[in-house]
């Protein structure tokens, strides 16, 4: 089967949880990547990107991302048809940037990961917002096949407008960090990029109330929204980090605090999970039962719960052992079988 794939996420300067995605399933299977520099808007050239964010040939584009993106948005930029003189089997977006189909071209698939800007409106730029929703409609048109991470996407699409025979849910995989050897490394930790939907000012009231002594160390990329403002007592702003350095840190964490307002999966806490690092989350689709679970709009109910898990030994075990089973059935492999057979089915 013959799969293109656009990863024009990896382009942007915060590629994010979809840019995880995008590395997990091309690095679960050989896929030919559609993205980066054109030479024109309708022509796209192999060259190998030996030196790029995956490391194997790539569809590239000369336009810069901005415009890359435009393009696609009017359908100035569509599918390629072929390859190397192979017909594309499946086309498949790895976002809500969906290029249409030239007549005659490959069927189309979208992997849609939330559809949070609805629901929570203050937590994106409105410029965003706006973008966010026209690109729905045009993937609602664009695209045969959609596929989720869980099933609140899923609802949140068909109350969009699609058909649920046109969804499939598939969990995403939590494998692609290097897995470290446990250690106390005194500190608790949050993962996210620095944006309102991610709840950090509530984390922080509710380290500062909680009493726990242990440093917090807040590892992210700066998104968007107000800064900061005067940080608790204890509170390390660390910024973005490699994976290796990731892993390390989940490895040393007592806990990792993950209280977003709202996610379409949750790829932080299944990190920590995996790495047998107690997990402290707000009901995000991607922890089931293997956190222990807090209001992520109650700073004292985050409070508690990151009081609770320090102060027992025996709770920190049991979430240990509960996120890792958990963990170990999500894999990328795992998530790309459950696209073959999407792709399977269109290609009948």
């Amino acid at each position: 089967m013959n799969v293109v794939v656009l990863a024009e996420q990896l382009r942007r300067r915060v590629p994010g949880g979809i840019g995880t995605y995008i590395r997990g399933i091309l690095d679960a299977a050989p896929i030919s990547q559609l993205s980066s520099r054109p030479e024109r808007p309708d022509q796209w050239s192999l060259r190998p990107w030996a030196s790029g964010p995956i490391g194997r040939p790539a569809r590239s584009m000369r336009l810069p991302s901005p415009l890359a993106t435009r393009a696609i948005d009017h359908g100035w930029l569509r599918w390629p048809s072929r390859i190397d003189g192979r017909s594309v089997d499946v086309a498949h977006a790895t976002s809500l940037l969906v290029p249409q189909r030239r007549r005659g071209g490959p069927p189309t698939t979208a992997f849609v990961h939330d559809l949070a800007w609805r629901t929570q409106p203050d937590a994106y730029p409105k410029k965003g917002a706006a973008w966010h929703e026209a690109a729905l409609g045009r993937a609602l048109a664009r695209a045969d096949r959609f596929l989720v991470p869980s099933v609140e996407t899923a609802n949140a699409l068909m109350n969009a407008g699609a058909e649920a025979g046109r969804i499939h849910v598939t969990a995403e995989g939590c494998d692609h960090l290097p897995l470290k050897e446990r250690y106390v490394g005194g500190y608790l930790l949050s993962v996210s990029t620095v944006e309102p939907r991610k709840n950090l000012p509530r984390i922080l009231d509710a380290y500062a109330l909680s009493g726990v002594t242990m440093p917090l160390k807040v590892v992210g990329p700066s998104g968007w929204g107000p800064t900061m403002g005067a940080l608790p007592l204890g509170v390390e702003l660390v910024g973005a980090v490699s994976e290796a350095d990731l892993a390390e840190l989940y490895a040393g964490a007592q806990l990792l605090a993950y209280v977003p307002l709202e996610e379409g999966y949750g790829l932080p806490a299944i990190e920590a999970m995996r790495a047998g690092c107690p997990v402290v989350a707000s009901m995000v689709p991607s922890v089931g039962h293997a956190a222990h679970l807090v209001d992520p709009l109650d700073v004292v109910s985050i409070a508690h719960g990151l009081r609770t898990v320090m102060a027992s030994e025996a709770r920190q075990l049991e979430l240990t052992e509960l996120g890792r089973a958990h963990a170990a059935t999500l894999t990328w492999s795992a998530c790309l079988a459950a696209h073959e057979h999407v792709w399977a089915e269109l290609c009948r």
